[in-house]
């Protein structure tokens, strides 16, 4: 159970303060092995953004920018640093 002020996120949280506050753990943990094994883990990220609003997304893009990631995601992304694919009918293409 994750709790804040003592209250079960769960029960009295918005769908996206609950992606807010898993996201949240789920970096943590990410920095932890990045400094315990002094290299850095792949990170996977499934369907991260269809709860967080614009601000948050973005945040968590430059958060993650440089990481060895995996993100999976509904909502088309822009982004310089990354290698996009999409996958529709069983067919992985590469984006240009």
């Amino acid at each position: 159970m994750v709790s804040l002020g003592g209250n079960e996120i769960k029960a009295y949280s918005s769908q996206g303060q609950i992606r807010t506050a898993m996201l949240s753990l789920k970096l943590a943990t990410f920095e932890i092995a990045r400094t315990d094994f002094d290299d850095d883990p792949v990170l996977l990220l499934d369907d991260v953004f269809s709860e967080l609003d614009i601000p948050r997304q973005n945040a968590l893009l430059k958060r993650i920018r440089g990481a060895q990631c995996f993100l999976t995601t509904a909502i088309p992304l822009e982004c310089k640093d990354a290698h996009l694919f999409t996958v529709a009918g069983g067919t992985v293409t590469a984006m240009q």
